[in-house]
């Protein structure tokens, strides 16, 4: 199997959402309104509650298209399965609700906060691909630290959307904060 990488460009928009209107969301619909939009705006957990599909298409689209949104595409056969969203940690404007943000610190910190895989391509290594491809982008960038947020406790497919921590640690991620629903993991680059 051999799976070809690309990084997110308006290019690529089409295949972008073909994945995530067909592909990614085939086994668990509900969650298919989100698009990867929500690290990517600063609505509250609640006005985000109230955003519909439409909106969210709407917002990657534009997001996109501006190259205000970025993260890498899996393709085996031409054919979009699997997504990765990754970019500087100062970007996602959702961090700034969780905590404080020192801008210049996470402008040298990479942010992995969501995965997508074609469910008829999970456990096949995908996302490990993805992560390693990460890993090395933004290394070449000029990123110190690469840093992911995997969830505690999840027992399917869908809610691993972080990524399993199993994955991080087997790729040189160590544990850098424990909390009551996730971990937050780092990678010296």
């Amino acid at each position: 199997m051999e799976v070809e990488i690309k990084a997110l460009k308006p290019a690529l928009l089409d295949d972008f959402l073909h994945f995530f209107d067909e592909i990614g969301f085939v086994d668990n619909p509900g969650w298919s309104v989100c698009y990867c939009q929500f690290y990517q705006n600063a609505l509250t957990n609640k006005e985000w509650g109230r955003c519909t599909k439409e909106q969210n298409r709407k917002a990657a689209i534009e997001k996109i298209l501006n190259n205000e949104m970025n993260g890498f595409i899996a393709y085996l056969n031409s054919e979009p399965i699997g997504w990765v969203n990754a970019a500087s940690k100062a970007s996602y404007p959702k961090f700034r609700q969780i905590e404080e943000i020192d801008e210049a610190e996470n402008e040298n910190i990479g942010s992995i906060v969501c995965f997508l895989i074609d469910p008829s391509h999970r456990k096949q290594g995908i996302a490990s691909l993805l992560l390693k491809h990460v890993s090395t982008e933004f290394r070449a960038k000029g990123y110190k630290v690469l840093e992911a947020y995997p969830r505690k406790g999840v027992s399917k497919d869908p809610q691993n959307y972080h990524g399993p921590l199993s994955m991080y640690l087997s790729e040189g991620f160590t544990v850098y904060q424990d909390f009551k629903n996730m971990i937050t993991v780092r990678k010296e680059l």
